[in-house]
C-alpha cells in the first residue's frame, strides 16, 4: 500500500507556532537582599549537608559487602489529561465503566497492558485506562548493586559495627541540622510579611538544603535497615540495636461524605487502617494489615481488607517472601458491583553466585460477584529469571505471563512474555535495551482479539536527562487488517540552580496500519510539557496533539489538539495565577474554533503550604470556567437524533483542598482534611440527548482523625 505523506499541520500552524513560543519562554526571576543569620545558618547546613553526603557515599559502598540482592522500585502516576475520562473494569472498550474521571485527577498505576493501565481507583478497587486519556510520570528508586567482591573473608560483624559508626555519625549531623533548621524556622516566623519578602529567597535555599539532609538521612538509614533486619551475625553486635517485637501504625479518620449527580447520596464515613510489622527474629518477620473504608466516590461502598505477609531470609541470601490478602466490597446501591477478591502469592530470591541471582514471584488470584454474570475470574501469574551483574553492566532474562480463566471471553486468556534486558553503565550515565516478545490469546469467542507483539527499546540515561527510542509491531493473526507498527521518541531533562527548578519533555509516537482496512489510519502523536519554578513564580504548559494522515475521501477524521497551561506567582507561601486550556478539532474544510466539539477554558488557580511550628498545612483551590461548542440535539417519537443550530455552553468547575497535620505526641499526629468540587454542565434538553439531563455534579468530604506510631 502507498503511504500518503499528508499535508497535516497547515490548518494549525499558526496555533501551534503560538503555543511554542510561549511554551519554551523563559520567565523572569527575581531577587531579595540575604539576612546575615540567614545566610550563615545555610553555611552551616550545607556543611552539613556535604559531610553527610560524603559519610553517606563510603556507606553504600560498605554495604555492597553483604551481598543484598538488588531491587528497582518504580512508581507510575497517571494524570487524566481530557476533559472526562472512563476508567473501566478490565482492558477493553467493551467492558463495563467503573467511574469516570475528571481532568487532573491522578492515580497510581499498577501495570501496562497494550493500550492500557491498570490504575488504583479511592474506592479501593482497580481499573483500567487507555493510555489516551492520561499522561503517565515514572520515578525510580534503584538500590545499590551488592557485589560483595572486595575482601570476602571479612568479618560479617566488624562490617556492620563500621557501619554502625557510619550511621552514628549521619545521625549526630542531621540532629544538629535539625537544631539550626528550628531557629530558622522560629526566627522566620517571628517576622513581618515585609521582612519576610526581602529574606525569601535566602530561607527557600535552606528549605532546599533541609530536604537534601532529610533525603540523605532517610537513604542511609533504609539500607542499613535492610542489611540490619536480614542478616545472621552475633546479638552483641548491631542487632541490639533493633529490638524484637511489634512496630507499626494505627490511624482512625471519621468524617461525612456526599456526592450528588441527579440525586444525593451522603453518609458518615470512616477510614481505620492498621499496619504492623512483627520481628520474629534476625532472619524471618511477619506482616499485617487490616484496612475498613467507608464512603461516597459515586455511590456509597464499605471494603475490608485484610492482608498477612512473612519474609525469610537464609545467611546465604535466599529470600521467601509470602502473603494472603482478601479484599471485599459492599456498594450500597448496585448489588452487581459487589465482589470478594483473595489473593496468594510468593516471591523467591536466591543468588546463584557472586554476581548473579535467581528471582521469581507467582500469584494467584480469584474474584467472585454476587450478582450472577459478574466479571468473575480465577487467575495465575508467573515471572520468573536471572539477573546477571558486572561491574559496569547488567543483564535480566525472564519469563512473565498469566493464565486467566473466566465465563467472560474477554476475561478467558492466557498470556506470555519473554524479555530481555541489557543496561551498560558509562561515565555520565546508562545505556540500555529492551526486547520484549508477547504472545496473547482470548477464550474461543473472542479469538479475533489474539496476538503476538514484538517490542524494541533503547535508551540513553545521563545526569539531568534521558532519551528513549521505541519500535513496536504488533500482529492479529485472526484480523489482520488491525496490524500496526509503532514508532516511538520520548525525551525528559531537569535542571536545578540556585533559586530555579524546571523540567521538560517531548514525546513523538508515529503509528501505522500496514495492511489498514476503511477505518485503520495512520496517525502521528506529539507531547510536549514543560515546568519551571524560580523564587517568585511558577510556569507549567502541556500540548497534546494527534494528526491523522486521511488517504480517503470517505473517511474524515479530525485532526485535534489539547492545550493547558499556567503561571503563578509566588507571594511567601501563596502560588496563585492563571490556568487556561483549550480542546481543538480541526480539519481543513472546517472553522477552526467554533465547531461541534471545541472547547476554551480559562480559569484561576491558587495553593498554599505552610508550617506553623511543628504542624503542617495545605490549600488549594481552582476555578475554571469553560466555552464548550456543541449541536442542539432533538429526539423525534421514533427516537431518531437529528441536531440543530450550533450553541455556547459555559460549564464551570470549582475545586477546594484543605489538609493539615497537627502532631499532638512524640507519636501521635492529628490530621483534617476537606474536600470539594462542584460542576455545573450548562445542559437542557435541547443540548443533551437524555430527556432530563443532569446539569450539576459535586462531591463533598470533610474528616478529622488520629495517627498513630508503635514501636519506631
Amino acid at each position: 500500500m502507498k503511504l500518503k505523506i499528508p499535508v497535516i499541520f497547515q490548518p494549525c500552524t499558526w496555533l501551534l507556532c503560538g503555543f511554542l513560543l510561549f511554551f519554551f519562554a523563559d520567565t523572569a526571576t527575581g531577587s531579595a537582599p540575604d539576612h546575615e543569620m540567614l545566610e550563615r545558618s545555610l553555611t552551616e547546613l550545607q556543611v552539613l549537608r556535604e559531610s553527610m553526603r560524603n559519610t553517606s557515599l563510603p556507606l553504600l559502598v560498605l554495604l555492597k559487602e553483604l551481598d543484598t540482592p538488588t531491587t528497582l522500585s518504580t512508581q507510575q502516576t497517571a494524570r487524566i489529561i481530557t476533559p472526562v475520562a472512563a476508567i473501566r473494569e478490565s482492558f477493553t472498550p467493551a467492558s463495563a465503566t467503573m467511574i469516570v474521571a475528571r481532568m487532573h485527577e491522578e492515580f497510581i498505576a499498577q501495570e501496562k497492558h497494550d493500550d492500557w493501565y491498570r490504575i488504583d481507583l479511592p474506592d479501593g478497587r482497580t481499573g483500567w485506562i487507555h493510555e489516551e486519556m492520561v499522561q503517565v510520570f515514572t520515578t525510580h528508586l534503584e538500590s545499590v548493586r551488592e557485589d560483595r567482591e572486595a575482601q570476602p573473608d571479612k568479618d560479617l560483624e566488624d562490617i556492620l559495627m563500621l557501619a554502625s559508626g557510619m550511621i552514628e555519625s549521619i545521625g549526630a549531623r542531621y540532629d544538629s541540622a535539625a537544631t539550626i533548621i528550628q531557629i530558622v524556622d522560629d526566627s522566620y516566623a517571628s517576622l513581618s510579611g515585609a521582612d519576610k519578602q526581602t529574606v525569601f529567597n535566602v530561607y527557600q535555599e535552606i528549605n532546599r538544603e533541609r530536604d537534601k539532609i532529610h533525603e540523605y538521612h532517610a537513604y542511609a538509614n533504609h539500607y542499613y535497615g535492610k542489611i540490619a533486619g536480614h542478616r545472621e551475625f552475633t546479638p552483641a553486635g548491631i542487632l541490639s540495636a533493633i529490638p524484637p517485637g511489634y512496630s507499626g501504625t494505627i490511624t482512625l479518620h471519621l468524617g461525612s461524605s456526599a456526592y450528588e449527580s441527579g440525586g444525593e447520596e451522603s453518609l458518615t464515613s470512616r477510614h481505620i487502617n492498621i499496619s504492623g510489622r512483627k520481628i520474629i527474629n534476625d532472619r524471618s518477620h511477619l506482616n499485617l494489615s487490616l484496612a475498613h473504608r467507608n464512603d461516597v466516590i459515586q455511590t456509597p461502598f464499605t471494603t475490608n481488607n485484610v492482608g498477612v505477609g512473612y519474609a525469610y531470609r537464609t545467611v546465604n541470601g535466599l529470600t521467601i517472601n509470602s502473603r494472603v490478602n482478601y479484599t471485599g466490597y459492599d456498594d450500597k446501591n448496585f448489588d452487581r458491583n459487589n465482589f470478594n477478591h483473595y489473593t496468594l502469592g510468593f516471591d523467591v530470591t536466591s543468588p546463584v553466585s557472586r554476581r548473579s541471582e535467581f528471582f521469581s514471584q507467582f500469584s494467584y488470584d480469584s474474584k467472585s460477584y454476587q450478582v450472577e454474570g459478574g466479571n468473575e475470574f480465577n487467575s495465575g501469574r508467573f515471572q520468573a529469571g536471572m539477573r546477571m551483574n558486572n561491574p559496569d553492566s547488567r543483564i535480566v532474562v525472564q519469563l512473565r505471563g498469566n493464565i486467566q480463566s473466566s465465563d467472560i471471553s474477554f476475561l478467558d486468556f492466557k498470556r506470555f512474555v519473554p524479555q530481555f534486558q541489557y543496561v551498560r553503565r558509562q561515565q555520565q550515565g546508562t545505556f540500555s535495551v529492551n526486547v520484549e516478545l508477547e504472545q496473547f490469546s482470548y477464550a474461543a469467542e473472542s479469538e479475533a482479539n489474539n496476538y503476538t507483539l514484538e517490542r524494541l527499546d533503547v535508551a540513553w540515561n545521563r545526569q539531568g536527562g534521558n532519551q528513549r527510542f521505541s519500535i513496536i509491531g504488533k500482529q492479529f493473526p485472526n484480523f489482520s487488517e488491525r496490524d500496526y507498527i509503532k514508532l516511538g521518541w520520548q525525551m525528559s531533562r531537569q535542571n536545578t540552580r540556585r533559586f530555579t527548578y524546571s523540567r521538560d519533555g517531548a514525546g513523538l509516537l508515529l503509528v501505522l496500519f500496514p495492511n489498514g482496512g476503511e477505518q485503520q489510519v495512520h496517525y502521528l502523536d506529539t507531547r510536549l510539557d514543560r515546568y519551571r519554578s524560580g523564587s517568585d513564580n511558577v510556569f507549567e504548559a502541556g500540548l497534546f496533539g494527534r494528526v491523522w494522515n486521511t488517504f480517503s475521501d470517505d473517511i474524515v477524521r479530525n485532526h485535534h489538539i489539547d492545550i493547558f497551561a499556567r503561571y503563578a506567582w509566588k507571594y511567601s507561601v501563596i502560588e496563585i495565577g492563571p490556568i487556561a486550556g483549550a480542546h481543538l478539532l480541526i480539519n481543513e474544510n472546517e472553522r477552526i474554533l467554533k465547531r461541534d466539539g471545541n472547547s476554551i477554558r480559562a480559569g484561576l488557580d491558587c495553593t498554599a503550604n505552610f508550617f506553623i511550628q511543628k504542624s503542617s498545612f495545605h490549600i488549594s483551590t481552582r476555578y475554571e470556567r469553560s466555552f464548550v461548542f456543541g449541536h442542539e440535539l432533538s429526539i423525534s417519537p421514533t427516537g431518531l437524533t437529528s441536531r440543530g443550530e450550533l450553541v455556547t455552553r459555559q460549564p464551570h468547575t470549582f475545586t477546594f483542598t484543605g489538609a493539615a497535620r497537627i502532631p499532638i505526641m512524640p507519636a501521635m499526629d492529628l490530621t483534617f482534611d476537606i474536600n470539594h468540587y462542584s460542576i455545573g454542565l450548562d445542559v437542557d434538553e435541547t443540548t443533551s440527548v437524555s430527556i432530563e439531563p443532569i446539569s450539576n455534579r459535586s462531591r463533598m468530604v470533610f474528616r478529622a482523625g488520629l495517627g498513630y506510631r508503635f514501636g519506631q
